[in-house]
């Protein structure tokens, strides 16, 4: 009877401790955001998708965005949202090298990336954010 006592006692430990630990290793509360975006009504594709705490506290999500649509898990918080898509464009003679450097054309105007005004609320559980950006 001694042993069952000991036995159930460890197992009980030994449940408690798992239950700590996986507590533990979960970090911070998540949400999951998806949707779509388009330019001039156009789906992206190809583009990126990054969210930016306002806070600063914590590191950048990127997600690239295919066929027009995104998800990305992350931390919950206020995020800036900047928008990317570049396609390749004209050739650009490099003069100090004299070599040809293929200048790439960011087709989301800045207001949209560097210096993005976009801004997005992460909230636990999944959300849907789209995003139709129309330039004139």
């Amino acid at each position: 009877m001694h042993l069952l006592v000991k036995t159930i006692f460890l197992l009980v430990l030994c449940l408690l401790l798992g239950f700590v630990l996986a507590g533990c290793e979960q970090g911070p509360a998540k949400g999951t955001v998806h949707g779509k975006v388009t330019l001039n009504g156009t789906p992206v594709d190809g583009g990126l998708i990054r969210l930016v705490p306002v806070d600063g506290d914590g590191q950048p999500e990127d997600c690239v965005i295919t066929a027009g649509n995104y998800e990305i898990t992350l931390p919950l918080g206020k995020r800036k949202v900047e928008l990317t898509w570049s396609q390749g464009g004209s050739v650009e003679v490099d003069t100090a090298t004299q070599g040809q450097e293929p200048k790439a054309v960011q087709l989301f105007p800045s207001k949209y990336n560097a210096q993005s005004e976009l801004t997005h609320e992460v909230k636990p559980g999944k959300e849907e954010r789209n995003f139709d950006i129309k330039t004139p």
